[in-house]
């Protein structure tokens, strides 16, 4: 355990080591015939962190709950089956995936760091490089819930 070391640094009574200011008037100091010996403390340092950004202070985005994402995806694959299934190509697969990694309103999950799939959390669908049926990049009538990215083509609803 070290103490402060106490000297008068721009008109206030201050420790060297650790920078804290002492609680006391320099007139006070000056009653004491300027004796820092007089005055202990422990010197506790401050504590140093490495500059850090704001944004890496923010909350990852959540997706919607399950009802919702559920809904959601009954929903759209309900439209999809409707409009007779149309299917995008891989080019326009990865050119919608490239877009949703670099989501502009940030509402892109990873589920894995080093994985190709995704998770948007503006809806909760299933983005991947993929030409599946489950994933929402790949059927051509459908468009991104914030307007990102919109249909291939536009499709007309069958009527049963």
């Amino acid at each position: 355990m070290s103490f402060c070391n106490p000297q008068l640094i721009d008109g206030k009574l201050t420790c060297h080591k650790c920078g804290n200011d002492f609680p006391i008037s320099l007139d006070e100091f000056a009653a004491m015939n300027n004796d820092t010996t007089r005055i202990t403390r422990v010197c506790i340092p401050p504590i140093t962190r490495a500059p850090v950004e704001i944004a890496a202070h923010r909350a990852p985005p959540l997706p919607p709950p399950f009802p919702r994402r559920f809904a959601n995806y009954i929903w759209s694959t309900t439209k999809h089956l409707a409009h007779g299934m149309p299917r995008c190509t891989q080019k326009q697969i990865d050119t919608r995936l490239e877009i949703c990694r670099a989501c502009p309103s940030n509402q892109f999950i990873m589920r894995e760091p080093d994985a190709e799939i995704g998770m948007c959390a503006a809806c909760g669908c299933c983005a991947s490089n993929a030409d599946e049926f489950n994933n929402k990049l790949a059927r051509a009538d459908e468009s991104c819930p914030l307007a990102h990215w919109g249909p291939v083509v536009k499709m007309q609803e069958k009527r049963i």
